[in-house]
């Protein structure tokens, strides 16, 4: 069984929506025209219990804007860590 995150009703999206959407729905929607903005992150690295590498903001905003034309999405596959922080990132 999963993680349980309280007795409100429905899923865990719906219980993480009011959490997740303000760190990038007040930025996104006050973007004025011919503006940028990068969101960046590693969905693997999760300090939270309640998401995971799926759930998290930025696979959520990353599936959202999946298809839009004025949006774009690359994933890396390798990132350079130094051995203490590769070493933190896998054991902690």
């Amino acid at each position: 069984m999963g993680k349980d995150i309280g007795f409100l009703p429905g899923d865990v999206e719906e219980k993480l929506k009011p959490w997740m959407q303000p760190k990038v729905k007040t930025i996104l929607t006050r973007a004025g025209e011919n503006s940028k903005v990068v969101l960046t992150g590693d969905p693997y690295q999760i300090d939270n219990p309640f998401v995971d590498s799926a759930s998290n903001g930025l696979s959520c905003i990353v599936e959202k804007f999946k298809g839009e034309s004025i949006a774009g999405h690359v994933l890396l596959m390798k990132g350079e860590r130094s051995p203490l922080a590769e070493l933190a990132a896998n054991i902690l």
